[in-house]
């Protein structure tokens, strides 16, 4: 993206990074990944609801176990295919977000990380949110009464539609220090 930025009609210097469920999970793996390599970062990332341990980990996965569409069984299926025959793959710091020692994250872009009540991932997705606050500004937000993959479906929900303005318009101050964090809901 950032090679091709001005043929697409962007700005090279004001790219931002995100995804969905795994896909937040990605995108976290990725900053990390470019920081490592002393890579140019993207200016912020949007986190909603990511996947950031293989554990099972938090009160979510007992009050949403039985959740709809994403619930405790599939999350441990999907575990079980996505892991298998991978050595070490669970514990890998690119699943394994929650692992990284704030140091490591520390210097990363400003996050926005969305979450959702009824969502076995919700815990997971919040404590990476006051974990990696230490070093980066986060503001995290809730949106209750809604579930997994609430997000794209705005022409339904309101709140979905919420979540995707706030993404959209998410501009992270660059006189905030490190560390901020905003938790909504």
């Amino acid at each position: 993206m950032r090679d091709n930025a001005e043929g697409l009609g962007g700005d090279a210097d004001r790219l931002a990074i995100g995804g969905e469920s795994v896909g937040g999970t990605m995108a976290a793996a990725t900053a990390l990944q470019l920081k490592q390599a002393g890579e140019p970062l993207p200016v912020a990332q949007v986190l909603v609801y990511p996947l950031t341990t293989a554990e099972q980990f938090g009160e979510s996965m007992e009050d949403a176990a039985d959740a709809r569409p994403l619930n405790r069984p599939q999350l441990s299926w999907m575990a079980m295919h996505a892991f298998h025959g991978v050595p070490d793959a669970a514990t890998d710091s690119r699943v394994d977000l929650l692992s990284v020692p704030a140091e490591q994250l520390a210097g990363l872009p400003p996050a926005l990380v969305i979450t959702d009540e009824r969502d076995v991932l919700r815990s997971q997705g919040e404590e990476f949110a006051r974990t990696s606050s230490a070093g980066v500004q986060v503001t995290a937000t809730r949106y209750d009464g809604v579930m997994h993959e609430f997000f794209a479906a705005a022409a339904v929900l309101d709140k979905a539609e919420q979540a995707q303005r706030q993404a959209a318009q998410f501009h992270p101050q660059v006189h905030r220090s490190p560390g901020h964090r905003a938790l909504t809901r």
